[in-house]
């Protein structure tokens, strides 16, 4: 099956009401992983809801099959849960707000509603401008919420990583 890989921005609310919608709308278990030091924790749609995390992770695991969290490392984890789907989690810092990712390397017909999801709650297509040479180029299948949107209205950099050169800047919609 194909791989599902989606970039896009969103803020902390937009991705945490995203997560709770799908734990409550599809058959899937989740998980909330911690790096540094690498830790797993289960969850559900109540732990997001309730503010249940002590802390914001750096990203949720979704599975169609009971996920394992005794792994101590983060290869350990993967080699264990094969099957998930990854939303690896932009976060706001000094810098601007940098991208979320949505990705699997087996696309199921659950992961693909996710996905289509995740298409219906954001926009496509992005410019890119380089701070120090002014370089540009449009990134169409890039995407964002409307909460990114507002942030970057606000004066507030989108940004693939922290340290990226490059500004990104949602285009406006054809219709």
């Amino acid at each position: 099956m194909p791989s599902i890989s989606s970039q896009f921005y969103a803020t902390e609310e937009e991705l945490a009401e995203m997560v709770s919608s799908w734990l409550n709308s599809y058959d899937i278990n989740g998980a909330a992983v911690f790096f540094f030091p690498f830790s797993v924790i289960n969850i559900s749609s109540q732990t997001i809801e309730a503010g249940g995390l002590s802390a914001w992770p750096d990203e949720f695991v979704f599975s169609e099959y009971e996920i394992s969290c005794s792994a101590k490392k983060q290869s350990e984890f993967m080699d264990a849960n094969t099957d998930i789907l990854i939303l690896n989690l932009g976060s706001l810092g000094p810098r601007g707000l940098s991208e979320s990712h949505l990705s699997t390397l087996e696309s199921t017909p659950t992961w693909k509603k996710i996905a289509s999801d995740l298409k219906r709650r954001t926009k496509a297509g992005m410019k890119g401008k380089h701070e120090q040479n002014g370089a540009e180029g449009v990134d169409r299948n890039c995407r964002y919420t409307p909460g990114a949107k507002r942030l970057y209205e606000s004066g507030i950099s989108l940004r693939q990583f922290p340290q990226s050169a490059i500004v990104m800047s949602p285009l406006p919609v054809n219709k």
